[in-house]
């Protein structure tokens, strides 16, 4: 695989700070039950924020991140699973909607996208949809 080079300023460093008596696992699990709710709005950010001791910018990230891992375990491919260290938040979502995925013994991994994470991700593209036509 080619490497690129990253421009000044930017980072390929994903991981976000959270009060010391919280987990990365317990984050992802919070920020999956909250966006499971497509409705929610920005005040979504600030309780994650909140609950966590995050700043808003990474409470932003986190959800960024662990949605970003979710849609990548919808892909049924493995090779498709964040870097551990560099993105740990979409790692550890990757894993946890993995689990949810249907399984099927002819598929190279053993999985086909589906499940409950394939039904909130096509929630989520109609509402975006249904919102762009409206704004035309």
């Amino acid at each position: 695989m080619r490497s690129m080079a990253i421009p000044d300023g930017w980072t390929d460093d994903k991981n976000v700070t959270i009060r010391a008596d919280r987990t990365a696992p317990e984050l992802v699990l919070a920020v999956m039950g909250l966006v499971q709710n497509i409705h929610g709005g920005p005040e979504m950010v600030g309780q994650i924020a909140r609950e966590f001791g995050m700043s808003d910018e990474d409470a932003r990230l986190a959800f960024d991140r662990v949605q970003g891992g979710i849609v990548r375990a919808l892909t049924a491919r493995q090779d498709n699973c964040p870097n551990r260290d560099k993105d740990p938040l979409a790692w550890l979502s990757f894993h946890e909607a993995w689990q949810t995925l249907p399984a099927n013994a002819q598929a190279p991994n053993g999985k086909d996208s589906g499940g409950p994470w394939l039904a909130w991700f096509n929630a989520v593209r109609e509402l975006r949809n249904r919102r762009t036509s409206q704004a035309h």
